[in-house]
């Protein structure tokens, strides 16, 4: 299977740390038409990953 990787939007950044943030764990089902993406944010605030979903709004 070939793909192509695109930039459609920046997940959501907030944290009360400030440093670099790590975005991991996309996932993308197909069944349901949803993306989740894990937000890992700066040290030490570590123990707050948050996870986004993502469902398209039309068709």
């Amino acid at each position: 299977m070939t793909g192509r990787v695109s930039a459609l939007f920046a997940v959501p950044q907030r944290s009360v740390c400030s440093g670099s943030f790590e975005t991991e764990g996309v996932d993308y089902d197909s069944a349901r038409r949803t993306l989740r993406v894990e937000v890992v944010p700066p040290a030490p605030c570590l123990v707050t990953t948050a996870v986004y979903t993502y469902k398209p709004t039309t068709g």
